[in-house]
């Protein structure tokens, strides 16, 4: 495994999630792109300072983790008009990512990783 992708909310539950793809990057010594997407009907001038805010947060997400120090991670926090960009750069071998509510399936799983083979 050479790149991990994982992609938040900005939740506790993707906190979790977060704090697992660091852990794994670094048990796989893997580069992590932590991918966070903003709204498209957002405002842009709203926007930017939301996406200035959560690249914050994430940066002290990963600070936090014992392993974050030594893990090599990008953070992309894109409006989602530009997400397609951000996706194409990371090219990632695996995608960790918390359940989102109830929507979650294993069918959905399935098919975002085979369309990342």
């Amino acid at each position: 495994m050479k790149r991990i992708l994982a992609a938040t909310d900005l939740s506790e539950r993707s906190e979790r999630a977060l704090r697992q793809a660091i852990h794994l990057a670094s048990a796989q010594n893997a580069a992590l792109h932590v991918l966070y997407v903003v709204d498209e009907d957002i405002p842009r001038r709203i926007a930017n300072d939301i996406i200035s805010g959560a690249t914050e947060n994430l940066k002290e997400q990963i600070a936090q983790v014992p392993d974050g120090k030594s893990v090599n991670a990008s953070i992309h926090v894109e409006w989602l008009c530009c997400i397609n960009p951000a996706r194409d750069s990371c090219r990632e071998s695996s995608v960790v990512a918390g359940g989102h509510e109830q929507t979650y399936t294993a069918d959905l799983q399935d098919q975002e990783l085979a369309r990342l083979q």
